[in-house]
């Protein structure tokens, strides 16, 4: 008699139900990361950004001490990556976009509502307390968890991932895979074929979906 054929859906289900989830895991750096699952949450040790920045090149100013249509003395020139001094009373100071603002400034004025006069910027323009100004954490603060465990890593995350410091994580063990191809008329490329033989084609297009 016949053995009774099972469905598709049943064997596959009974497949899936003997399998161990990988519990191995282990440290692995942002360079070969990408595709992995992580193995632990991420949370952040840093405020993003870590310091209050401008969102424009301009001026920075304290919104108390400047009126639309004023001039004021340049006192400083704070590029990114640079830390200005405490901003000099009744002046402004040359920022650009991403440097940090420096103590007792609360704003930024875009360079294009300012027009240079002599060796003085005037303002043209109201200024408001907080007005072109990224506040400290605005992106991400201390303890924010970014990534879940289980996430599959994407190659957005690993930017994510190193804005905040990091350098390598924890992920599960990738699968190990083997894959066996049967048949006597397959033959390896670029080998020449022979009568009654093809070339090995799925070897690699399984190769590929499974490295996928």
């Amino acid at each position: 008699m016949a053995a009774k054929l099972l469905p598709v859906d049943g064997v596959i289900a009974d497949l899936l139900s003997g399998l161990n989830p990988i519990g191995e895991t282990g440290l692995c750096s942002l360079s070969d990361a990408n595709g992995r699952y992580l193995a632990r949450d991420i949370t952040s040790a840093i405020n993003v950004p870590p310091g209050a920045n401008s969102a424009m090149d301009g001026y920075a100013v304290n919104s108390a001490n400047v009126m639309e249509g004023g001039l004021y003395k340049i006192s400083d020139r704070i590029p990114a990556g640079s830390v200005g001094g405490p901003l000099v009373a009744g002046t402004v100071a040359r920022i650009f976009t991403g440097a940090q603002i420096p103590p007792d400034a609360d704003a930024v004025v875009m360079q294009e509502d300012t027009e240079i006069v002599g060796d003085q910027v005037r303002i043209d323009t109201a200024v408001e307390r907080g007005k072109n100004v990224r506040p400290e954490g605005q992106d991400i603060a201390v303890g924010d968890t970014i990534l879940n465990r289980g996430r599959r890593i994407q190659p957005q995350d690993l930017g994510l991932l190193a804005s905040v410091g990091n350098s390598q994580v924890e992920t599960y063990r990738p699968l190990r895979i083997g894959l066996m191809s049967t048949g006597d008329e397959l033959i390896e490329p670029p080998n020449p074929l022979k009568p009654g033989q093809i070339y090995n084609s799925n070897h690699y297009a399984l190769s590929g979906l499974v490295n996928a």
